[in-house]
Order: C-alpha cells, then structure tokens, then sequence
C-alpha cells in the first residue's frame, strides 16, 4: 500500500507538471495593440504637421511616438522627417542627433543617410559627413550623386588622393563624363602627378576612341610634344583614315616639328576631303612661299580666294604670294635696286591688301600703306615705257609665271 501511495504521488506530482503553460495573459495582446495604434496616431499627427509646416508639432508627436516604443519599429517614418523638422527649425545638433539614432535602424536607407550628411556637412562635421556617403556607396557603389558629393567635399578640404580615388571610382561607371577628367587632372596637377599620364592609359586602352586619343593629343601639344602627338595621330588615322579633325591636328604638328613636307601632304589630303575650309589652302601657300616656290603658292591662294566667297583673309594672302615674290627676286639680283617689273608685282600685292582692308580684314593696312608709299608704279616709271603700252604682266625668269596684269597710269 505504501508503494502504490508513493507511485499515485508521482503521477500526480508529474501530471501537474507536464501541464501546458496557459496562454500569455488577454491583458499583454490589448496593451500591444494599443501602443501600436498609438504609434499610427502620432505618426499621423505629425505627418499632418508637416504639411502644415508646424514643426514644432512635428518634434511634438514623433517625441510622444518614441516615448511609446515606435521608434524600432516605425523608424523609417520617423527619424528622417522628424530630422529634417530640427532643420527646417534651425536645431542642427538636434537634427545630427536623431539622425544618428535612425541610421542604428535603418543603417542602408539613402534618403536618411543623406540628410545626416547634408546635416554634419553644414555643422562642419567633416568625417561625419563622409561617414554618411560612404555608408551609402557601401551598398549602392554606383550612385553617382554621392560620387560627385564626395569628390567636392575632398577636392573642397584640400584632400586630393581621396578625391582621385572616388574619381576614378565615378569614371569607370561614366568614362565618357568631361566633368570627372577635368576634375581628376586637377586633383593630380594638385598633387604634382603628370595629368597627361590620365589622358594616356584611358585612350591606350581604347586607341580605336577618337576623342580620348584627340584630348591626350591635346595635352601633348600644350606640351611642345609634337613628335609625341604625331604619333598618337597617325595611330587615330589607322581607326578613322578621314577624320578631318585628326588630319588637321597632325598637318599642324607636323609644321610645328619642322616637317613641312608632311604637313603638306596632310593639308593636301585634307583639301580632297574639304574644300570649304580656306585655312587649308591658306596653309598650303605659307608652306610654298617659305619654299620660295611662288608659282605653287599662288595656285593655292588663288583657291583659298575662290573657295571663300570673297573673304578678306584669302585675298592678303595672295598678296603674301607677290609681295615675297618680288622681295626674293629682288634680293637675287647682285644689285637690289628696285625696278620695274619688282613694281608691277608689288603693285598687285598692293591691290590685294587694299582688297583685303576693304573686305574687313584690317591688318592688311600697314602693308597696303607702306607699298602704296614706296614699291608700286608710278605716271613717271610708266612715261618710260612704250607709248602704246596700256597694261603690262611681269616679265623675265623670275616673273615670267605671273599671268596678272596692271594698268597703266
């Protein structure tokens, strides 16, 4: 009996025990629905508020709704807003504050993290600033707008590496952005870095882009780097064999290096390409007069008049052409002394810089006035000649190519 008393005992001490705990009390689930029915209510308080511009009733309610819990799990409709209230009221330290805690909750939420960086950037809270758009670039690395944020911030505050880094980090998303070059070479030329080593590894690893090539040409050539340039061209023209901003840039740098044959060739293959361009054949006849060749520099001034409609450029360079005519001529001679023929060829520069002057191109004048003066025909030389002579063309071995004519006086 007194075993089966013993045995009843257990059995009633381990029933009790292995009883289901009852269900938390009715009381806990109505206290949590009203709290969160509270939260909705402030919230929607503040809401109002806002829109209403009150923003101390804004700072009124989200206070009450943290007061009730709500900020874990209402974060995103609190911290941002109720931040930007302290700002729009001037509360700065206030606005960083809140913010700080809303980013414990909602640490990759964009619009947050960028007021609280807006907000330590007018405090002066550099690193705080930065800590902000980092956050952000942590989980979204190709958002551009803090890109440029940040690479102002460096760039503002003198800090130069960190600025080249996010640079770079913003040009590979945006390679063909002006703005990110301009701002990575400044940042180099900062730092005392060769800015023409950026312009040199984008286009080398991309030879066949024309602009990347033709703005590292660009800095060469700033540089007096012609033969440099003249390469990085020629390697354009294998990609792009008519691209006449590359051959005009390559004629160019070939006069500049001393090699005007070259840049005549590549002024002539230019020409085919466009002939409305007077300042090609306009190169082409200094590069023959400097070649004391006259007969092939008229040819092209006599197409740079034709092809530019009456344009007073074309015209003083054709009196270029007769003017450095008859001073070489005249300097072959044992004797210099000026005769007549000199005259009648100075005497048609003289018409072509008086045409230039009254096409609008003024700086023909000193050389129209100074000829005038000194160097054409007069009713004296013309008395010397044969009484039924009333125009004459140059004559003699020098002269003999000019077809023009001058007229009697």
């Amino acid at each position: 009996m007194r075993k089966k008393t013993v045995i009843a005992s257990l059995l009633v001490l381990f029933g009790v025990a292995c009883v289901p705990p009852s269900e938390a009390p009715v009381e806990e689930k109505i206290d949590y629905a009203a709290r969160e029915n509270e939260c909705n209510k402030y919230i929607s308080f503040a809401y109002t508020n806002y829109q209403n511009r009150d923003f101390e009733g804004v700072i009124r309610n989200y206070s009450q709704a943290l007061s009730n819990g709500c900020g874990e799990g209402h974060a995103s409709d609190i911290y941002q807003w109720m931040g930007r209230a302290y700002i729009e009221m001037g509360k700065l330290d206030s606005a960083a504050y809140i913010i700080s805690k809303g980013v414990q909750y909602l640490p990759e939420d964009t619009p947050l993290l960028m007021v609280g960086g807006w907000t330590a950037g007018k405090l002066g809270n550099l690193d705080d600033q930065v800590y902000y758009y980092d956050k952000i670039l942590s989980y979204d690395p190709e958002n551009t707008e803090v890109m440029q944020l940040l690479s102002d911030i460096y760039g503002k505050n003198k800090m130069y590496k960190e600025q080249i880094v996010i640079l770079k980090m913003w040009q590979k998303i945006e390679p063909d952005n002006s703005d990110v070059l301009g701002e990575l070479k400044n940042a180099s030329s900062k730092l005392g870095l060769d800015v023409l080593d950026i312009d040199k590894n984008r286009w080398e690893k991309d030879p066949g882009n024309i602009q990347y090539g033709l703005e590292y040409v660009d800095g060469l050539i700033g540089e007096d780097r012609y033969g440099d340039a003249i390469d990085v061209l020629n390697e354009l023209l294998y990609h792009d064999q008519n691209n006449k901003q590359v051959l005009k840039l390559l004629a160019e740098s070939y006069l500049n290096a001393g090699k005007a044959d070259d840049a005549e060739k590549s002024y002539e293959r230019l020409y085919r390409l466009d002939k409305s361009d007077i300042s090609i054949p306009i190169a082409l006849t200094e590069i023959f007069i400097n070649k004391d060749d006259y007969a092939t520099a008229l040819d092209w001034a006599e197409k740079a008049v034709s092809n530019s409609a009456g344009n007073g450029l074309s015209y003083f360079y054709r009196a270029e052409v007769y003017f450095s005519c008859a001073d070489y001529c005249q300097r072959q001679r044992e004797k210099s002394e000026l005769k007549f023929m000199d005259k009648v060829v100075y005497e048609m520069a003289y018409e072509d810089y008086r045409e230039a002057v009254a096409r609008g191109y003024l700086p023909a004048k000193t050389r129209r006035d100074f000829l005038k003066e000194n160097y054409i025909t007069t009713k004296a030389d013309w008395f010397m000649r044969p009484a039924d002579e009333y125009e004459v063309s140059p004559e003699g071995d020098c002269y003999g190519w000019i077809k023009r004519i001058i007229k009697r006086k």
